[in-house]
């Protein structure tokens, strides 16, 4: 079956979304949906199942009940109002995001009140980093909810509500994330054990404070980090999977 991603003149029967996020076809009234709930009334369609890869829930015509089409409509204009509700309340969290210069400041007061562990030193020298390289790095070790010695904002993000600690949920190193300009804009946790994979961003939203600040720029997408070796050995740019510790030491081992 060939599938047409849904746009502003094929939005989604089922969530009414137009970003390309769902599917349609056209031989078949079968649609699948990545943002509906599957316990959600649906004039006209039901859930059927999940895809294979389960990034989709499948639903299907529903025949057993009588909608009209008032109520498909109805129903699809509720949804479009709710996601330009989300996108509202999404663009002002944005704007109210601190700004690369601010979170630059604030990041690098925190740094001098922390070292490296040696286990972490270890695991750095081991992935072929030298001392000189490690420290112009800026790598710290943290341990689980990491106390402070000074008062940060509450509104950087990694920073708790009383600006005393951070929400690290256990021990490892802090990996700088830097912009182009060589900002500190964030970072990500190196976990030393874990079974779930061992990076995490550096966040103040936790379960019981959703609206904590969160790594994101301004123009809420996630921090690239960018970083350059001490000697250039060749004119290159060279891009890697992940944020975490595996750009820098790239960027030191090739000398791009």
């Amino acid at each position: 079956m060939r599938f047409t991603p849904t746009n502003r003149s094929n939005p989604c029967p089922i969530c009414a979304n137009d970003s390309g996020k769902c599917r349609t076809f056209a031989d078949t009234p079968i649609v699948l949906c990545m943002t509906a709930d599957r316990h959600e009334s649906v004039p006209g369609y039901r859930y059927s199942k999940p895809s294979k890869d389960r990034l989709w829930g499948v639903w299907t015509p529903d025949d057993r009940r009588t909608h009209t089409e008032v109520d498909r409509q109805q129903w699809q204009l509720d949804q479009q109002r709710k996601r330009e509700q989300r996108q509202r309340e999404e663009a002002e969290k944005r704007a109210a995001s601190m700004p690369a210069a601010e979170r630059d400041r604030h990041y690098r007061k925190l740094l001098p009140f922390l070292s490296l562990h040696p286990t972490d030193r270890a695991d750095l020298t081991r992935r072929g980093l030298t001392p000189e390289q490690i420290a112009a790095w800026g790598v710290v070790s943290v341990v689980q909810w990491q106390k402070l010695d000074q008062e940060l904002p509450h509104a950087l993000p990694g920073v708790s509500l009383d600006g005393r600690s951070l929400n690290t949920s256990g021990a490892g190193y802090l990996c700088p994330i830097r912009d182009v300009d060589g900002a500190i804009v964030g970072f990500q946790l190196r976990l030393r054990e874990s079974d779930s994979g061992r990076y995490r961003w550096l966040t103040s939203a936790t379960q019981k404070r959703p609206n904590g600040a969160t790594p994101h720029l301004p123009n809420g997408e996630l921090p690239l980090a960018v970083h350059r070796p001490a000697e250039v050995k060749r004119k290159a740019i060279a891009l890697t999977e992940g944020t975490g510790a595996k750009p820098f030491i790239t960027s030191q081992r090739l000398g791009v």
